[in-house]
């Protein structure tokens, strides 16, 4: 290919050499031709200014003929000098013509134009008695006046007719080459747009053969999964990437023995499946794959999304077990962190090793997991048994409301309570939200649990109400919740059915829900009802003042983190007022959480924080305590 792209190219350069060199040479030609009717320019010059001579000479000659004087004498000799002069120039610019215009007879008529004028001088002379000249001069100097006239007249013609053949041949040469250019100008545009297409087409094919090969290079033939070497290659990228980024890298190693090849490809392609798309899936060893999990950081939710991930990859190796060779239950899945388990790859890799043959002692059926701190895998059995149970639990009555009450700081009144949610597991017992409320995003069952949520507070609500009229309750909202088109319709049903007004419910959303803007159609339709709307653990995430003027926010509840220094930490204080001052600038009710000690209720009372809530107030009650508690209580 490369060559006929050469011989193609090389084939272009000459028949361009060759044509530009012929139109140049018809170019020049054509300004030979421009040169050419010039000097015929001047030649008709000449032959106007001859003729113009011939006429004034011919009158002087006449009119001597009339009266033979000395002074219509000199007069005549003036104008024949003049003629002969003007026949001088006629004669140089008639031999500066070519040949094709300098035909014989118009030579002969030159010399003979010039012979003419030598004798018309020569034969006026003044009779010495002053009588008139004879009848015979007067008629040769007439024929001879004549001959010049008819021969300036033909030389005149001829050369006018030669300069309108040559231009009309200029013309259609001219022509010619542009025809030719143009012809040749969509000849090479074609050829050179072959010639690309031909390159194009090479670089496509050595693209894909370069592509092969490094897929050849880097990719397991059995699996279409990186092979060995290009996962490890991944897998230092990676880990040297979370060395500097502070972040956790998670290594699952999946080993199913016995198997054949067909059933280990199916296994591949199914946890490929199965994996997110910041995960790499690659295979390791003879019946090894490798997952690479990244994380942001370790903690109890970064813990139960690996746990959910090691999951769907178990229920993957569990699908269609009758048709491996040897039964899912042989499958085994070690779990091993970075930089908890290990410091370097190969350390890492090993600790994956010994996960796997822990996964394997693991008692029961189905595919074993285990974790390197957990030889046991009772995080991945508690994980996998919370998913399997948790549709059901709002069927089986197994979830719990409880109401955390918030005062006010002026009095410390209890003004309004907070719904919380527990699972009361038949066996685990009493579960906190972060245990479960992940499970149940990524199962699509926050609608219906933030609707149970919702009329569980708002019944609660209504008996807290008998007690304290301006009582309120706050309920936390997911984003999906808002992403609901239905969510607003559901509140004001919900709120109707007990003839609550708006005011009394507070919907308690995060700051991430309030980025993007998706979620604006359904907080304006909520406000629009009269729900207030609270801004949960400002100061965690992004702390922008800008969300709380583009959203109709009404309160700014302060996370914890900013009082559980307090009072030791002066900057933190400082720092609550000056968050508190400015959220009053926007006509905002601020409310700080995690109140634990009777100095810090007392430095936020003073810092002008407008409700507190904490377990130095009060721990979550359930809703019938907190019924009992407003009645108890002398402040109504």
């Amino acid at each position: 290919m490369q060559r006929q792209l050469i011989a193609l190219v090389l084939g272009l350069y000459i028949v361009t050499v060759v044509l530009g060199g012929w139109l140049i040479v018809r170019t020049l030609r054509a300004l030979d031709h421009e040169r050419l009717s010039f000097r015929e320019n001047a030649a008709l010059q000449a032959l106007s200014t001859t003729q113009g001579k011939l006429l004034l000479t011919q009158g002087q000659l006449r009119l001597f003929l009339a009266k033979p004087t000395p002074a219509n004498l000199a007069a005549l000799g003036t104008a024949e000098q003049a003629l002969l002069g003007a026949l001088d120039r006629l004669s140089a610019t008639v031999n500066a013509l070519p040949a094709a215009t300098q035909t014989q007879m118009l030579l002969a008529q030159a010399q003979g134009l010039i012979l003419a004028r030598q004798q018309v001088l020569g034969s006026h002379t003044l009779p010495s008695n002053g009588a008139t000249p004879g009848h015979t001069s007067a008629a040769a100097d007439a024929q001879r006046v004549d001959a010049i006239r008819v021969g300036l007249k033909a030389l005149r013609e001829h050369i006018l007719d030669n300069a309108s053949k040559r231009r009309k041949q200029m013309q259609a040469a001219l022509q010619w080459n542009a025809e030719l250019l143009i012809a040749f100008g969509v000849l090479l545009m074609v050829a050179l747009g072959l010639a690309l297409r031909s390159m194009l087409r090479a670089l496509g094919e050595r693209r894909r053969l370069l592509a092969r090969l490094d897929d050849e290079a880097s990719l397991d033939a059995l699996t279409q999964l990186p092979n060995r070497p290009y996962f490890l290659a991944w897998l230092e990228h990676a880990r040297l990437q979370a060395q500097a980024d502070g972040t956790v890298l998670a290594l699952l190693r999946v080993d199913v023995m016995p198997c054949d090849d067909a059933a280990f490809a199916a296994m591949a392609q199914r946890l490929a499946q199965t994996k997110r798309r910041i995960d790499v899936l690659g295979r390791i060893g003879q019946r090894s794959l490798g997952l690479l999990a990244p994380l942001h950081r370790l903690d109890p939710l970064g813990r139960q999304d690996l746990a959910e991930l090691a999951l769907r990859m178990a229920d993957a190796l569990g699908q269609d077990g009758a048709t491996l060779s040897a039964p899912p239950s042989k499958a085994a899945i070690g779990i091993a962190l970075y930089p908890a388990d290990a410091d370097d790859t190969p350390t890492l890799l090993d600790a994956t090793r010994h996960a796997v043959g822990t996964a394997r002692a693991q008692a029961g059926g189905g595919p074993r997991m285990a974790f390197v701190d957990d030889p046991d895998g009772l995080s991945l059995q508690r994980a996998a048994r919370l998913r399997s149970a948790l549709p059901m639990a709002i069927a089986r009555g197994e979830l719990r409301l409880l109401a955390q009450p918030e005062y006010a700081a002026a009095d410390l009144r209890i003004v309004a309570a907070e719904a919380l949610l527990r699972w009361e597991h038949p066996e685990l017992g009493l579960l906190g939200p972060q245990e479960f409320l992940p499970l149940a995003k990524r199962a699509g069952l926050m609608p219906r649990i933030t609707d149970w949520v919702l009329q569980q507070a708002l019944d609660a609500l209504v008996e807290w109400r008998r007690q304290q009229p301006h009582m309120r309750v706050a309920v936390n909202v997911t984003r999906e919740d808002w992403l609901d088109p239905g969510f607003a319709a559901r509140v004001a049903a919900a709120l109707v059915a007990r003839a609550l007004p708006g005011e009394a419910l507070e919907l308690e959303l995060s700051e991430e829900q309030l980025l993007g803007g998706d979620c604006a159609p359904a907080l304006r339709q909520v406000h629009a009802l009269g729900v207030r709307l609270a801004l949960d653990d400002f100061g965690v995430a992004y702390s922008s003042f800008s969300h709380l003027q583009l959203h109709p926010v009404h309160r700014l509840k302060i996370d914890r983190s900013f009082v559980a220094r307090l009072p030791q930490q002066g900057e933190d204080a400082l720092l609550l007022r000056a968050i508190v001052r400015f959220a009053h600038g926007l006509k905002l009710v601020v409310t700080c959480e995690g109140l634990e000690t009777a100095d810090q209720i007392a430095l936020l009372r003073e810092l002008g924080a407008d409700e507190l809530q904490g377990f130095g107030l009060s721990h979550p009650i359930a809703p019938k305590a907190l019924t009992d508690l407003l009645a108890s209580s002398d402040l109504r």
